[in-house]
């Protein structure tokens, strides 16, 4: 990368850890609403939503030039190694002690992480299709993991959040750009589920927020949105750095998919908000197929 581009990109990821001016004036006010989440209507998403595992009908060898295929395949297994972690934290979440914790929201959380696991079977039957093999570690998936170990439940949420926002906005990416059916059928699910946890992150947080005392409310707001824009940023930077490749592949700009990082958070500045809920359509889990 030329050095103008490596400039170029270190002030948008500036930019883009900075947050919205929208969210400083919040701290500054101290306002909150007092009731943000339906733990029951997040339960019920979830719960509803359990399906089988997309199972994709048909190889992608001739659909990709075999070079582009496997630069997708070892791009993909990265992403799905990051998806099949994170399940002690639907263990934890059952004696966590959290303001934004009820009976409801933790089995929530618990259907959550399952709905992760399930996408990474999903990726690994993608990766499959492509021709590449599932990796047994690597460096990002091992440093995010050790973040998520080494403080609360709410850094691992924390986690798992950046790792929503930077997985939407490349599996959409692929989704958009490969032409192989079968990547954009097992993407296309994926990533609208993904969203969907983002949402219930989102709420789940807001809701953390309002339930503190009043007094402490801006400094707790603050404490999660310093975390979160610090995890979020090394997110970034490593799909920018590990992932290069692929992205460089499909033709995507490192500003491009800053952009859709950033749109991901826009659409959800109830994070420290007010009160969004869960989608009330219902999702056809075979539509993209």
């Amino acid at each position: 990368m030329r050095l103008s581009a490596s400039m170029e990109n270190a002030r948008d990821l500036r930019a883009f850890s900075m947050g919205a001016p929208r969210f400083r004036a919040l701290l500054r006010s101290g306002s909150f609403p007092e009731q943000m989440m339906n733990s029951e209507a997040w339960l019920g998403y979830f719960s509803n939503n359990q399906r089988p595992d997309y199972v994709p009908k048909t190889p992608c060898g001739d659909a990709l030039p075999s070079d582009v295929r496997l630069t997708l395949a070892h791009s993909i297994a990265r992403f799905q190694l990051g998806e099949a972690s994170g399940g002690r934290i639907a263990s934890e979440v059952e004696t966590a002690r959290d303001a934004g914790l009820d009976a409801p929201s933790r089995r929530a959380i618990q259907l959550y992480v399952l709905e992760e696991g399930r996408h990474a079977r999903e990726l690994f039957l993608l990766l499959r299709a492509l021709g590449g093999q599932p990796l047994s570690q690597h460096w990002s998936s091992d440093w995010f993991r050790r973040v998520r170990r080494c403080l609360g439940l709410r850094t691992k949420l924390l986690t798992m959040a950046a790792a929503e926002v930077v997985g939407i906005a490349y599996y959409s990416a692929l989704r958009d750009r490969v032409p192989c059916a079968t990547v954009r059928a097992t993407l296309s699910v994926i990533a609208r589920e993904e969203q969907r946890h983002l949402d219930f992150q989102a709420d789940w947080f807001a809701r953390a927020v309002a339930r503190t005392p009043r007094l402490w409310r801006p400094a707790a707001a603050a404490g999660i949105a310093l975390r979160f824009g610090l995890i979020l940023s090394a997110a970034v930077l490593s799909v920018l750095v590990d992932h290069r490749r692929a992205l460089r592949a499909l033709g995507v700009r490192p500003s491009t998919y800053l952009k859709a990082c950033w749109l991901e958070l826009e659409e959800r500045r109830r994070f420290f908000g007010e009160w969004g809920g869960p989608p009330h359509d219902t999702v056809d889990h075979h539509e993209a197929a």
